[in-house]
């Protein structure tokens, strides 16, 4: 498979950034992964430790979402489509979170 430009710069962006994990792992932290990681905690610990992971993992995310984004050309006879997708799914007005791995899954 032949890399494209964009996709090596994107790789670049990722390691100079330490996204990567974040873009393999492609999805937030779940309370099972947590409690598989740390069995000897108690129900709340284990709850407060997944809700931490799941605030980290939103605040890269979305920083991975404000360096990926502006990489997207949406030209084209979609790009108003895209542009509402992006809004409703990826990126919604009226939230400060974004969703980087949505939309390179996207």
């Amino acid at each position: 498979m032949e890399v494209t430009k964009w996709e090596a710069s994107l790789a670049n962006v990722l390691i100079a950034h330490n996204l990567s994990q974040l873009v393999e792992d492609g999805k937030p932290p779940s309370q099972e992964a947590v409690t598989e990681l740390f069995p000897n905690e108690t129900k709340e610990q284990s709850k407060e430790r997944y809700e931490a992971a799941l605030r980290e993992y939103q605040e890269y995310n979305t920083r991975l979402y404000f360096l990926v984004a502006p990489s997207f050309d949406l030209r084209g006879p979609w790009e108003q489509n895209d542009i509402e997708t992006i809004q409703r799914d990826y990126a919604p007005i009226k939230s400060l979170l974004r969703d980087g791995n949505g939309i390179l899954q996207w």
